[in-house]
């Protein structure tokens, strides 16, 4: 097996499942930001940047930063691309939530309340600097497959708004 299948075989046995039986009290309900603690969002993160680079020219990687708002019921993963050689380190940005929804509401083709965030769980954002996912801070939505499947819907998205209008219409 390959580590896609087997992180997908992890994250159903060690958190979907124990949800569905315990949705109140599982690995899937903890919060996958502490105050200080990353380790959870971190592998997410690592695994949807790796997922990117492939399409970001060679001196480039993708990196992520975490915001954190709703009063911790809810982070953003700010994802863009830097130039390798630049120090990097993953933490969570204090007071910026409220920037984050602005860059949200400066790209959403239509307005976006707080209300349907919490509602749908999450929010995908892709735009010429950079991406920006919202979900509610549940481990369950921050796992290593879904670091993937994130990964590839943003891609798709991104290819989409680069295909000249003519050819979207089709």
């Amino acid at each position: 097996m390959n580590d896609e299948q087997k992180d997908l075989i992890h994250d159903f046995c060690e958190v979907t499942l124990p949800f569905f039986y315990r949705p109140f009290d599982s690995v899937g309900a903890m919060q996958a930001v502490g105050k200080n603690d990353l380790s959870w969002i971190e592998n997410y993160i690592n695994i949807f940047c790796l997922r990117w680079n492939a399409y970001l020219g060679g001196d480039e990687e993708m990196r992520g930063e975490v915001h954190i708002g709703a009063h911790a019921n809810m982070v953003a993963v700010e994802f863009f691309a830097a130039n390798k050689g630049d120090p990097y380190d993953l933490k969570v940005k204090d007071n910026s939530w409220g920037a984050i929804l602005n860059q949200i509401g400066k790209v959403l083709p239509q307005p976006m309340g707080v209300s349907q965030i919490i509602l749908d769980g999450f929010v995908h954002v892709v735009s010429d600097s950079g991406i920006i996912l919202i979900k509610r801070n549940e481990k369950r939505f921050w796992t290593r497959s879904l670091a993937r499947e994130d990964a590839e819907a943003t891609i798709c998205k991104r290819m989409v708004d680069t295909m000249p209008k003519e050819r979207r219409l089709r």
